[in-house]
Formats: C-alpha cells, sequence, structure tokens
C-alpha cells in the first residue's frame, strides 16, 4: 500500500511538471500572433520611420505573420527624452531613443553625440554595433528594460545650417544662436556661438521666427522635418555623427519564442547593410530637394575645419572621457573602441 502510494503521488509531480513545460512550451514556442507597439517622437516622412516600417514588414515575412506592428509617430505615447522611461512602464514595446536628450538616463550612450565624426555610413553603423556588444553598454539600457537592436546611420553626418546668414568660416558663427544637442553644444560655445537646446518637433517654428538662426542638424531630420524651407545655407562644417538607435523592450523580447528572437536579430543586423546601401540614393534625393528649395550649399574651408577640431572637438572629447570616468564609468574604454572600431570596418561588403 504504502508503495502504491508512493507511486501514485510520484506520478502526481510527473503529470504536473508535464503540464508546467507544456504550458511554458506553448507560450514560448506556440505563438500564434502578437502585435508590438512601436512609438517615436519623429513623423511618418521621417527617414528614420521609413527605415523602421522596412525592419519591421521584415520580421512580419520571416514570422509568417506572428508577430504584426502597430505604429505609432510624432510623439503620440510620449516625447523624445521620455522613451526609454516609456520603454520601462511598457507603454510600447520599441522604438527609437536619442540618449542626448537626457544624458543622464544613459550617459555613455551619450558618445554618439560627442562632435567626432565617422562620415561613412557603414562604418558608423558596424562600430556602434561593437559598441552595443560591451557588457557596460548592454547593462545601461538593461536598467530600463530595453535592449540595442541597431544604430540609424544613413544620412546623419551633423553639419550647420542657417536661416539668413551664410557661414563661410569660424569666425561667422561667433554669436549665433543655434540649436544643438549634447557635447557639439560646448564645442560650438567654444568658438563663440550661442548653443540653444530645443526638441526637434520645436524646431522648425524657432527657425522660421528667428528664435534660433541655425542649428547642427542631419540631413535625415532635415528632410523629416522640412527645415530646408526655412534654412536656406548650408555649410559642410563637419560637426558630428549622432543619431538614434533601436531599443526593444527586453522583457518582452525574453517572452518570445526562440525563432522569432532569431529573426528580430537577423533583421537588425541586415539594416547595417540595408541602410548603407540606400545612403548614396538618399541623399542624392536630399540633394535634388535642397536645390529646388533654393538652399545654397558652401564649402566650409579645411583650415578652418581643421582649427574647429582643435579647438572644440578633440577637447570636448577628453572632458566627456573625465566627466564619466569621474563617475566610475569606463569612459576612456568606451571611446577607444569606437575610435578603434571605426578603423577596422573599412567598406560595404557585397
Amino acid at each position: 500500500m504504502k508503495k502504491q502510494g508512493f507511486l501514485r503521488r510520484t506520478m502526481g509531480v510527473v503529470v504536473i511538471l508535464a503540464i508546467a513545460l507544456f504550458a511554458a512550451s506553448s507560450a514560448k514556442g506556440e505563438l500564434k500572433s502578437t502585435t508590438l507597439k512601436f512609438a517615436s517622437w519623429m513623423p511618418e516622412r521621417h527617414e528614420t520611420s521609413v527605415h523602421a516600417r522596412w525592419w519591421s514588414e521584415q520580421v512580419t515575412k520571416r514570422t509568417d505573420g506572428r508577430i504584426q506592428f502597430q505604429f505609432f509617430y510624432g510623439g503620440a505615447l510620449g516625447k523624445g527624452k521620455d522613451q526609454l522611461d516609456n520603454i520601462k512602464y511598457g507603454t510600447f514595446d520599441l522604438g527609437p531613443i536619442l540618449p542626448a536628450y537626457d544624458p543622464a538616463k544613459s550617459p555613455l550612450w551619450t558618445i554618439p553625440y560627442i562632435p567626432w565624426a565617422i562620415l561613412d555610413p557603414w562604418v558608423r553603423i558596424m562600430a556602434q554595433r561593437e559598441l552595443a556588444e560591451l557588457p557596460v553598454m548592454k547593462e545601461e539600457l538593461a536598467k530600463w528594460d530595453a535592449m540595442f537592436l541597431f544604430p540609424f546611420g544613413m544620412g546623419d553626418v551633423y553639419y550647420l545650417w542657417t536661416v539668413k546668414k551664410p557661414i563661410y568660416s569660424l569666425g561667422d558663427i561667433k554669436g549665433l544662436k543655434i540649436r544643438s544637442l549634447g557635447e557639439m553644444a560646448q564645442s560650438l560655445a567654444a568658438i563663440g556661438a550661442s548653443p540653444v537646446s530645443m526638441p526637434m518637433p520645436d524646431v522648425y517654428d524657432a527657425l522660421s521666427k528667428g528664435i534660433i538662426e541655425g542649428g547642427c542638424f542631419a540631413t535625415a531630420p532635415i528632410m523629416g522635418y522640412k527645415l530646408y524651407e526655412v534654412c536656406k545655407y548650408k555649410s559642410t562644417m563637419t560637426l558630428g555623427m549622432g543619431g538614434p538607435i533601436w531599443v526593444m523592450k527586453k522583457s518582452v523580447f525574453n517572452k518570445l519564442p526562440d525563432d522569432i528572437q532569431k529573426v528580430i536579430m537577423e533583421v537588425s543586423l541586415e539594416m547595417a547593410k540595408h541602410m548603407a546601401e540606400r545612403e548614396v540614393e538618399f541623399l542624392k534625393e536630399a540633394d535634388n530637394t535642397f536645390e529646388k528649395a533654393g538652399v545654397t550649399v558652401i564649402e566650409f574651408p579645411e583650415g578652418d575645419q581643421t582649427k574647429y577640431e582643435e579647438v572644440g572637438v578633440m577637447p570636448v572629447v577628453e572632458k566627456w572621457i573625465k566627466d564619466k570616468e569621474t563617475k566610475g564609468l569606463p569612459g576612456r574604454k568606451v571611446w577607444e573602441n569606437l575610435r578603434n572600431a571605426s578603423l577596422k570596418h573599412k567598406k560595404i561588403p557585397h
């Protein structure tokens, strides 16, 4: 009798475990369909939004429709500076973040906004992908229940755009109210400009009303926000690279079946080549748009660019490193990782 009772209890435990394992495998392995919320403060026409849709279409196609997406643009689910908060609290599941909007939330991830640029889009993207593999970079995002997917790398070198005053030299910049971001603001201040911090959705009106006289802009936001309608001068003074990175809510990703996780990461990796190949066409379209809008492009003197880098770039890079090291963060390691990765990748593979 005791033996039979023991067998019954043992079989009961086995059945319970089998049911639990089946439920777990059903939850993670037999997902029929789910809809993920994508949110951005940028408009639907913005180039970042266009390529996010390409990414989502590929994920939906390769998962046989088991993953669908619902899109929210123009800050419908929150402001740009609140993206990490909203990821953490589950307002949406994935989207871009721009760490320079609120540096305290992810201080090491502000490094793309130092006034130093990787000009080639493929190299720029791959260097940031390597950066994202550092454990400390993963940990910084994980605090917000976020994980890195890919960086946006198209048309993302920042140049100086102005409304009325053409910029032919460093001297022309003194006293101008320039919308700038992150450490780029410090670099401009070092050469006599008056940097102004401002969310992108407010920039068009500020330019048109004379509240600011110009800004540090990459081609993607110039096109996405139609800033070429008010900024009539583009100086090829290279100011930095910046650009958002795409993140996903980590706890949501972890609950997805393994095959879907694999698709999401594969498509995220493919985004590097997709964007780099699109870069030439995108910049050509942008140049045509600027020409029709009456934008004058000014070639910034090489000597003035060199002087700007001596006065405004490397001192600010060193300041960024020192600031992070003072806070117990590996600022120099992160900087060296990004710089060395930029030297390793030379051209897009075909």
